[in-house]
């Protein structure tokens, strides 16, 4: 495929494929991020967040500002959207956020995206390892695998309290020393560029989705670029 992008198209879902189907010859676990990726939930979270600085009387960030956010830890995240005078107090409010986001029902509701069952059920057939690496704390994962048909399909689990938020690589690295996999010998699934940064400095494949924070004209403009792009992880399957 030609370095050369038309960038006039890029806001139709672009696919990046040159090489996938080699490369999944050779992977032992797939590694997915949650919300975004797998899961119909920015949002829930952009509402969340809008309501948690209402709450604080504060004017509410753009949606550009807080997707950009989604993948690193909760605390990291709300530590980045407050304005200079509050950020020290950033505890505290990660606090105010769980409670308002309690509070509301309507927010837990994990929507999966179309087609993903299907993808996990090909993957466990042919015997490839299964997990999710989410900027979530355990408890958050826990809540959306228990509650859908995810926790069915989950070999492996790390989450975003147990390690540097993406894009750093300790979570993908966590993942290939539970797993005894390499890193190399993992494809991470993402749909923001914090996903591809964690999937890149770890050495691991990166196949980036476009249902998420990210659209295919952010993932092309970045300077470390995912290696595959297709529309959403459901797409994987026609590769395998």
């Amino acid at each position: 495929m030609s370095d050369t992008v038309n960038m006039s198209a890029v806001s139709r879902p672009y696919v990046q494929d040159e090489g996938l189907k080699d490369i999944l010859c050779n992977i032992k676990a797939v590694a997915f991020d949650l919300d975004g990726t797998l899961c119909d939930s920015i949002g829930n979270i952009i509402a969340c967040t809008r309501a948690l600085f209402a709450r604080l009387d504060l004017r509410a960030p753009q949606d550009a500002e807080i997707t950009a956010t989604i993948g690193m830890r909760l605390e990291e995240g709300l530590r980045t959207l407050l304005p200079p005078p509050l950020k020290k107090d950033y505890e505290e409010v990660t606090l105010l956020y769980r409670r308002i986001f309690s509070e509301h029902p309507e927010f837990m509701l994990d929507r999966i995206f179309p087609g993903v069952e299907e993808l996990l059920e090909e993957l466990k057939a042919r015997g490839i390892k299964i997990g999710f690496i989410s900027g979530r704390i355990r408890k958050g994962v826990m809540r959306t695998l228990d509650a859908t048909f995810l926790g069915d399909y989950a070999d492996l689990i790390v989450s975003g309290d147990e390690g540097a938020s993406k894009p750093a690589p300790d979570l993908m690295r966590l993942f290939s020393d539970r797993s005894h996999i390499p890193c190399a010998s993992i494809l991470g699934v993402g749909d923001s560029d914090l996903d591809v940064g964690m999937c890149l400095a770890a050495g691991s494949y990166c196949l980036a989705v476009q249902t998420g924070v990210c659209n295919a004209e952010d993932f092309l403009a970045l300077e470390a670029k995912p290696q595959f792009l297709l529309p959403s992880a459901a797409d994987l399957q026609g590769y395998l």
